[in-house]
């Protein structure tokens, strides 16, 4: 089963008169590193949401077409299920973390799936070594470089299972080392089976 498709998606915001979106087609497979690219304002990141459910449950907009990630409407999927769907990270990482340590970081997703706590401590320190970041989950996510808090979002992303990473312009904060490092981790993602999908300039 694919992880995403979309199909004849159609999107216009409230203030809109035209919409930003019109007939958009695409499908990514388990282990695709796919890139969406374009300029400002065609609706890279409006796409992205979308296919995160985000704008559909609160965008309040008109939408068109379906959308399907693994099967289901990522939209009617209650956040406790999404998680184990699809990770989102948004073009601001910073201001997705909601935890001060990243071993919380990590463990929020799995406590909103349910997760046993015997099982969240050992999926903590597999995450944070599959995103490269330190073995030290009371380390303060404040005291992370823009790359690392880049990863932790990643990390959280898939800590619960996600087959499907949605990321919005990852690399606009990254120095080319950190961007280099990123994309390796993203490819090593898909090579393992993950579908990415990454929107950029």
């Amino acid at each position: 089963m694919s992880a995403l498709v979309l199909s004849g998606l159609r999107y216009r915001f409230p203030s809109a008169t035209e919409p930003l979106l019109q007939g958009v087609d695409l499908r990514v497979e388990p282990g695709e590193l796919v890139l969406l690219t374009g300029p400002t304002g065609c609706g890279k990141s409006t796409l992205l949401r979308l296919a995160a459910g985000l704008l559909q449950r609160h965008g309040g907009g008109e939408r068109g077409g379906s959308v399907r990630v693994a099967g289901r409407d990522p939209a009617e999927v209650e956040p406790s299920e999404r998680v184990g769907l699809l990770g989102f990270v948004s073009q601001s990482p910073e201001r997705q973390i909601l935890s001060g340590r990243l071993g919380d970081e990590i463990a929020f997703p799995l406590e909103s799936a349910g997760w046993p706590r015997a099982d969240i401590e050992p999926r903590i320190a597999e995450i944070l070594a599959l995103v490269g970041l330190p073995q030290e989950p009371d380390r303060s996510t404040s005291a992370l470089s823009g790359g690392q808090r880049q990863r932790l979002v990643v990390g959280a992303g898939l800590a619960a299972g996600a087959g499907l990473l949605l990321l919005d312009e990852p690399l606009a904060q990254l120095d080319p080392e950190g961007a280099g490092a990123l994309m390796t981790l993203l490819r090593a993602l898909a090579d393992a089976g993950a579908a990415v999908l990454l929107v950029e300039h």
